[in-house]
């Protein structure tokens, strides 16, 4: 049976005065998060304190099936969903001991399997899930709201034991109620112990759903958190939580505008944070055979551009600066998980004939585009980034060709390297990765929906 060890410079439970403190820290959010962008701002009064008061939604937890791929979904063509879906085999070996094992499961969902520690004879690393939603709809309600236009590759109850769970916010596409209710079954049938990280202000939603407040860890930006995971027997793997700065909002309601926080994820087994200067700390941390460091994005914008710039003029325009400052402090992510497109809510009103009313400099400054991506990819000196956050929630399959061929395209402007697997079908070529003489270099992998990719450093 699994475990944790949570080492953390303060508790998750919250006093009145830690509740104060919270309110004083979501303004100071709102103040720096508007310098960066320079536009929408929250409903504040003149004193910046915000007008919504603060709540946290009745949860009306209804049993919804999800839609799961069948045999006759698998035969889709390309031309019907816009991207290929395959249904994932999580029991099949790694090809290579030391690989971290990458499968995206639509939108921003993705389960990253660090890699083992081979020296202790140890078969299976570290398991993380980031963002789940399995639903139909990312909505209150599954019977209206945006809809998924590709269906999941896989059930939940399909996965392999999940260690921890990131959300980076409480918007529906990226916080699904029904998928969290669905993991914590996971969790009781496989005997293992999973542990939830959220920013602040989302540890009462969870315990709503049935979590124990000492399986939830709720972080501010730039916390850090060690974690001791026992992924087999007595074998256990010290990992490093860092909640990253993203530039987005929050909100499942008109109540409850901007009240939690929003953020990335930076997960790192084996490696120190410059930031650390406490010895006694660093001297508890265990060395270990594979380094390993996973960025994951969540939901964020670049930069606000208003219309009608070029390319040249928007790349002159400020941008946020969290970017280039993580690798700065615990150095360059080995992988990271960067949205390429809007995501959910303009592709459903596309449906309804307004895309002409939803250019994407409207929501430029809480989304990145391809070309963001890519500029966000070099901030970060990622060794390898992995492109989410579309093709799923979509009006139809040319939004996910879309989103593939203008990655490309920006990859291309920028000497980015692309590599595609062999069961993608936008490859224009296919890469043996494991040979190539290039695998040290900065680069974009693309893999399927479902595909389990194994990502060599």
């Amino acid at each position: 049976m699994g475990g944790f060890g949570i080492g953390s410079n303060k508790p998750t439970g919250q006093t009145q005065q830690e509740n104060a403190e919270q309110n004083a820290k979501r303004r100071s959010w709102i103040g720096r998060q508007m310098e960066w962008m320079g536009v929408i701002a929250p409903l504040t009064d003149p004193e910046g304190r915000m007008i919504a008061k603060e709540t946290h939604e009745n949860l009306q937890i209804q049993a919804h099936k999800s839609e799961v791929l069948n045999e006759k979904d698998h035969q889709k063509h390309i031309h019907e969903y816009g991207i290929k879906v395959v249904k994932p085999d999580f029991n099949v070996p790694r090809k290579f001991p030391n690989s971290c094992r990458t499968t995206w499961l639509g939108h921003a969902t993705y389960l990253i399997e660090l890699p083992p520690q081979v020296s202790s004879n140890c078969t299976r690393g570290v398991t993380l899930l980031f963002d789940p939603i399995f639903s139909s709809r990312c909505s209150p309600s599954q019977y209206v709201g945006p809809k998924r236009f590709v269906p999941p590759p896989c059930s939940i109850s399909d996965l392999p034991p999940i260690d921890m769970v990131f959300i980076s916010h409480n918007h529906y596409d990226h916080l699904d109620v029904n998928s969290i209710l669905q993991l914590q079954k996971l969790s009781e049938h496989h005997k293992r112990p999973t542990h939830y990280f959220v920013p602040l202000g989302h540890l009462n939603w969870l315990k709503e759903t049935g979590i124990s407040e000492k399986c939830i860890t709720e972080m501010d930006w730039w916390d850090e958190v060690d974690i001791k995971v026992f992924v087999q027997n007595t074998i256990d793997t010290d990992i490093m939580v860092v909640c990253t700065p993203s530039q987005h909002c929050s909100g499942r309601g008109v109540s409850d505008q901007n009240t939690c926080l929003w953020s990335g994820w930076l997960v790192s087994q084996g490696i120190e944070s410059k930031r650390l200067t406490d010895k006694d700390r660093a001297a508890e941390l265990k060395p270990v055979d594979t380094p390993f460091s996973v960025f994951f994005a969540g939901d964020t914008g670049y930069r606000y551009f208003p219309p009608n710039m070029t390319p040249i003029q928007i790349s002159e325009l400020p941008c946020c600066p969290v970017f280039s400052q993580i690798p700065e402090l615990y150095r360059p992510p080995h992988i990271s998980l960067i949205p390429i497109s809007t995501g959910s809510t303009l592709s459903f009103l596309k449906k309804f004939g307004i895309e002409a009313s939803a250019p994407h400099h409207l929501t430029s400054s809480v989304h990145c585009d391809a070309a963001d991506a890519v500029a966000l990819h070099l901030d970060l000196k990622s060794k390898c980034s992995l492109p989410m956050h579309y093709g799923t929630f979509t009006s139809g399959p040319k939004e996910g060709l879309d989103s593939i061929r203008l990655l490309k395209e920006a990859c291309q402007s920028a000497g980015v390297r692309v590599n595609e697997s062999e069961m993608s079908l936008y490859k224009e070529q296919v890469k043996d990765h494991a040979d190539d003489a290039d695998q040290g270099k900065s680069r974009f992998e693309i893999f399927a929906m479902g595909e389990i990719g194994e990502v060599m450093m």
